[in-house]
């Protein structure tokens, strides 16, 4: 194979003698990457250089090839549309297959109203809630890359990350615990306030359009604030049903999701 023909193949071959490279490899000259010490890099950060963001292997065992959506999507219009499909105690909220499949296409109508396209990345800055699951998997059906982030972060932490990433739109609480995450975000982007809904134009945050507002759980009555849009908004179908040729194609490899460590992993 083409991808074999380097310097210091032979090496990286007995480090990773299991993996197939010809079925990985998809551009005839990567490139690999330097370590520290100046060497060529590994093989696995060779792989990291190619369109894909997986190593293959040689097996008799046949992987599924869909995506999220579509497996969520077959079972919400198959035989197990009324089987439970994700429960939230702390919610009181139980979900059937069906459910899922009509509150995502809710959301897809309401994300395509905002004009949102194939590789914008919206942030979900929300606890594990139903509300994220439709929301992870509404992006997934758009080519939209959800970026999770943790509602406990603080006011630096949000603007590294929104804007490391390009946010376009973020969905976020009011508050969580005893964070006040609008006093957050008016902090950081004064703007906010006084910006028609869906024109933010910040500049902590050229990028970020839209912020969508989940009212806390723990507020007994429900607000709305300036510049932003509210939740509820985006949960309610539109009068006509979702159009299937409103979707981009979503090819397997293209991002789905972003994700922030501590670096404790290396990643």
């Amino acid at each position: 194979a083409r991808c074999l023909q380097r310097s210091g193949v032979k090496r990286q071959q007995s480090l990773h003698r299991q993996i197939s490279i010809s079925s990985v490899c998809r551009q005839q000259q990567p490139t690999v990457l330097a370590s520290s010490n100046g060497e060529e890099g590994d093989l696995m950060r060779t792989y990291t250089n190619t369109k894909i963001s997986y190593a293959t292997t040689v097996s008799d065992f046949h992987l599924v090839a869909d995506r999220i959506h579509d497996l969520v999507e077959r079972e919400a219009k198959g035989e197990n549309a009324k089987k439970l499909a994700f429960a939230f105690p702390h919610q009181q909220v139980n979900l059937t297959f069906g459910e899922v499949g009509q509150r995502v296409d809710a959301m897809v109508q309401n994300l395509l109203g905002l004009g949102l396209q194939k590789g914008d990345r919206i942030a979900l800055a929300l606890p594990n809630n139903h509300e994220l699951v439709t929301i992870f998997l509404a992006a997934s059906k758009l080519g939209l890359v959800a970026v999770l982030m943790n509602p406990a972060y603080q006011l630096v932490e949000f603007e590294y990350m929104l804007k490391k990433v390009n946010a376009r739109a973020l969905f976020i609480y009011d508050s969580f615990k005893i964070l006040n995450h609008m006093n957050l975000m008016n902090k950081l982007c004064p703007e906010l306030e006084h910006s028609p809904v869906g024109e933010l134009k910040s500049k902590a945050l050229p990028d970020l359009r839209h912020v969508i507002v989940l009212n806390s759980p723990l507020t007994p009555e429900r607000k709305t604030y300036k510049g932003t849009w509210q939740y509820t908004e985006f949960s309610k179908p539109k009068s006509q049903s979702l159009n299937p040729a409103d979707l981009p194609y979503i090819d397997l490899e293209d991002p789905g999701l972003i994700l922030f460590t501590s670096g404790t992993t290396g990643i």
